[in-house]
């Protein structure tokens, strides 16, 4: 299965992009991004690349698993709806 499908299919379980997430600590260089993708080969408009790429998911949407605070050294453990979350890469 190409690397596409496997995406669409992230989507349609229900997983948004990793990088959307309010608690991934990326701080983006917007201009850059916009420029980047407004050009060759993806021409997206500024409201495209706002939308796809900048756009934060709100924070109550944001769903992960408890994990047993002992099981990770930092005695951190979060729950759904908490704020942080476990991400998968696709």
């Amino acid at each position: 299965m190409d690397d596409t499908a496997l995406h669409g299919i992230g989507h349609t379980l229900g997983l948004p992009h990793e990088h959307q997430n309010p608690n991934a600590g990326i701080v983006w260089d917007e201009e850059t991004v916009y420029t980047s993708l407004g050009g060759p080969p993806n021409n997206w408009p500024r409201e495209k690349t706002q939308w796809n790429i900048l756009r934060k998911i709100e924070p109550d949407t944001v769903q992960g698993s408890y994990w047993d605070p002992d099981w990770s050294g930092s005695g951190s453990a979060f729950s759904q709806g908490s704020g942080e979350t476990a991400v998968m890469m696709w």
